[in-house]
């Protein structure tokens, strides 16, 4: 049992939205040929969440995330400061921090994500993961601890083993849409 529930009597969770990825990096799952694929982390924010050298990769790359949850503040104001401060160098807001959001309207949020990752270097389980997979949501993560129990790759998302495959997988997002 897996996060309280039996993955034993569930079939892996196929994201309905990879037939909408083509080989343009320039549509999404809502169909809006106008919109860039938004890509999202959701969590807390802390250093064995969001690894800082994992952001600075996505900089570098040009990478476009959207980042949602809390600061952990109390825990490592190092952190905080380095992750402030990257987004003030972001380039064009290559990554964009969005703050806390209610649970109330965190069904927004996943309705209008195409990829969610889990950079985490730890990572027992993950119900951010399995919310995306309510909303069919393809999920790419670090190859950690549960996460290999949740996430087949080409089914329902992509395991990675370091931030160069991360990078790797999202620079060929195309490539989703063999899923």
């Amino acid at each position: 049992i897996s996060l309280g529930i039996e993955l034993d009597n569930h079939q892996p969770i196929i994201c309905k939205n990879i037939n909408n990825i083509n080989n343009n990096n320039n549509t999404n799952h809502n169909n809006n040929n106008n919109k860039s694929f938004i890509i999202s982390i959701i969590g807390r924010i802390a250093e064995e969440k969001i690894p800082i050298n994992f952001l600075k990769e996505c900089v570098k790359h040009s990478i476009h995330i959207h980042i949602y949850g809390e600061k952990d503040k109390d825990f490592n104001k190092e952190y905080v400061f380095e992750f402030e401060q990257l987004l003030t160098k972001s380039p064009f807001q290559t990554v964009i921090y969005k703050g806390f959001v209610d649970p109330k309207l965190i069904d927004n949020i996943y309705e209008n994500t195409d990829i969610l990752l889990l950079p985490s270097i730890y990572e027992t389980g993950s119900f951010t993961c399995l919310e995306a997979f309510k909303y069919g949501i393809p999920v790419i993560a670090r190859n950690v601890f549960g996460l290999p129990s949740l996430i087949q790759n080409n089914i329902n998302g992509y395991l990675v083993n370091n931030d160069k495959e991360f990078i790797d997988v999202l620079q060929n997002i195309h490539l989703l849409k063999e899923l």
